[in-house]
């Protein structure tokens, strides 16, 4: 294969996907749904999905690839609902302006 290059990082950044993943790591500003159940509604525990990032049935990744000081990020669809996409990513805090660069 001609004009492949080496490149020194690739990070993708899952926006939406089939499942949410309790065991992952998340930004400190997201609570994850195990650490809300602290909370408790007349004694039954609560687990209303609010804390976390919503899983709908598609994919959404936001792929940077960085070679020497160079990055070049594209955002890889948006999954089948516009509204998980937006909830998603404002709870991850996502930078959409390094995208096409």
């Amino acid at each position: 294969m001609s004009g492949l290059e080496a490149v020194d990082s690739v990070e993708v950044l899952i926006l939406v996907d089939n499942a949410t993943d309790n065991l992952s790591t998340v930004p400190s500003f997201v609570e994850t749904e195990f650490a809300a159940l602290e909370r408790r509604r007349r004694g039954t525990w609560v687990m209303g999905g609010k804390c976390i990032c919503c899983a709908a049935h598609g994919l959404a990744c936001l792929i940077s690839v960085r070679q020497g000081s160079n990055t070049r990020t594209i955002l890889f669809d948006t999954g089948p609902e516009d509204g998980t996409f937006e909830q998603n990513v404002s709870r991850l805090g996502v930078d959409f302006g390094p995208v096409g660069r």
